[in-house]
């Protein structure tokens, strides 16, 4: 059946670019890895859905495959084929195989001579010059069992407006490389759960879903994703999402072990929660930190002093991003923060740190700063493992607009 890898293994780690490790707190988070053995073989079904019960109007379906057309000539043939993925890349293959025949005279026998020419063109239509953290576009590698951390910026995937379903006999179809989104409820009998089917090939994929909470509270948000039989019971959980905000990525690294057709069952954990959901093949590069409502995320360096007034957090966007480059090193981050209102008050905002895909679940808390005070400070040191890109998140914790400024040096202890 479906299994998890036991044994020695290839390390999978999410943070697999940078690993920061704050002092109090040395850890590093490793997802668990899921075959989908050869013995759970899943039915194919004629799938497609026009079924929405919230109204989203009919869906979409886009992408193929065009096969080039064979040349004969004497016996040199050429075959091209072009597979286009939407809203992604175009890789065009071209291979040329050429026969040469020598007959000779003294018993009619033939001998030949083979050469073969491939020539493989990539265009990238999608904005695939990446970014964000990785940076390095897409690199498929369904055989690689380490996930390959390949990001393009936030917004360069168009989401296909196919309907979702909630009918397990007639799910919604997704494909490799694809975003569609979804709804579920657990107060609506007939939205409970939304399923899907993807066709995939053998090898190694990734499973991602951004969800946001229906009340557009920072609450517990969650989804549970999983694969199920053509009966709905569970084959195993890929995904359990279990965070407290406004808005959520999650993710989980997986294996198929032969091409298939397998369903996706999403269902919510807490409330009514929006989402958009893809899989991706290992290495094609995943539009993140979100795959929409994009941050405006501005860059700072090592020494910049950066000054920042948060306003209430009442919503998502009330976050701010910034993007830094780190060395190998220590460093320190200093703040010094004061309440606009100039009360006497509660001081409370902190600075996450966050790599990879931009999973919710692997963001490093740098600094918590929660003092009473016209003016406070907080400092605290973390650890970067191997150099790259980072993003910085700065929230408000209060009630009260507060400004904030920050610095992160290199450690000089």
């Amino acid at each position: 059946g479906i299994r998890r890898v036991l044994g020695p293994a290839p390390a999978v780690a999410r943070l697999s670019k940078i690993t920061l490790q704050n002092k109090d707190d040395r850890y590093m988070k490793t997802p668990s890895r899921f075959i989908l053995s050869a013995a759970l073989v899943l039915a194919l079904t004629a799938c497609g859905s026009d079924n929405d019960s919230d109204g989203d109007g009919a869906g979409t379906d886009t992408g193929g495959t065009t096969t080039g057309t064979t040349t004969t000539t004497g016996t040199t043939t050429t075959t091209g084929t072009t597979t286009t993925m939407t809203g992604t890349d175009t890789t065009t293959t071209d291979t040329t195989t050429t026969t040469t025949d020598t007959t000779t005279t003294d018993g009619g026998t033939t001998t030949g001579t083979t050469t073969t020419t491939t020539d493989t063109t990539i265009t990238t239509t999608d904005g695939g010059t990446t970014t964000g953290p990785g940076n390095t576009g897409d690199d498929i590698d369904l055989t690689d069992a380490a996930p390959r951390i390949n990001t393009s910026s936030c917004g360069s995937l168009t989401v296909v407006e196919t309907a979702f379903s909630n009918d397990l006999t007639a799910p919604a179809v997704l494909a490799e490389g694809q975003l569609a989104r979804g709804r579920v409820n657990p107060e609506i009998a007939s939205n409970t759960v939304n399923y899907w089917t993807i066709e995939l090939q053998a090898g190694f994929h990734h499973v991602f879903i951004d969800s946001e909470r229906g009340d557009g509270n920072s609450s517990n948000i969650g989804l549970e994703v999983s694969v199920v039989d053509a009966n709905g019971a569970s084959l195993d959980r890929l995904i359990q999402g279990n965070e407290i905000d406004f808005r959520a990525r999650e993710s989980e690294f997986f294996a198929n072990s032969e091409p298939r057709t397998i369903r996706l069952a999403v269902t919510p954990r807490f409330a009514s929660e929006d989402y958009v959901i893809g899989v991706f093949a290992n290495g094609r590069s995943i539009p993140s930190p979100f795959f929409e409502d994009c941050p405006s995320i501005t860059d700072t360096s090592v020494g910049t002093t950066v000054s920042v007034q948060l306003d209430e957090r009442n919503a998502a966007s009330d976050a701010v991003w910034y993007r830094i480059d780190l060395e190998e090193a220590d460093y320190s981050i200093e703040s010094v923060a004061s309440r606009v209102d100039g009360l006497d008050s509660n001081v409370q905002y902190r600075i996450d740190g966050l790599t990879g895909f931009g999973e919710t679940e692997d963001e490093d808390r740098l600094l918590v700063a929660n003092e009473i005070g016209t003016v406070v400070s907080a400092n605290d040191e973390f650890d970067i493992s191997e150099p790259g890109s980072y993003w910085l998140i700065v929230r408000n914790s209060n009630a009260a607009t507060t400004n904030v400024e920050f610095t992160i040096n290199e450690a000089t202890n």
